[in-house]
């Protein structure tokens, strides 16, 4: 939500309305069905640093349950913007499929 939050306010100038209470309380509803993730160190190398750093994440594939229907704009949102630490490395992609 901060990411997308940003990006309106900063880009296009657009106050976004998200009902944050709502959400979170929304959030609270939803179920993890099935997952197979699991944690990827990635290197890189910085030159401002002079030195090789790790970047990590987890990988794999998520199944919620649940109504998700308020928080799709957000979910369609992130597909585009990626999401969380480093996305500017491309990191933080996801992709939502139907079950």
């Amino acid at each position: 939500m901060r990411r997308i939050s940003t990006i309106l306010t900063f880009y296009h100038n657009i106050e976004p309305e998200f009902d944050l209470k709502n959400l979170n309380s929304e959030a609270q509803k939803i179920r993890i069905k099935k997952e197979d993730i699991k944690w990827v160190d990635l290197k890189r190398y910085s030159k401002r640093q002079n030195s090789e750093m790790k970047l990590g994440g987890f990988m794999g594939q998520i199944t919620y349950e649940g109504e998700i229907k308020p928080f799709l704009p957000l979910l369609i949102s992130g597909q585009y913007t990626h999401i969380g630490k480093s996305c500017t490395f491309g990191l933080g992609g996801y992709r939502i499929v139907k079950d």
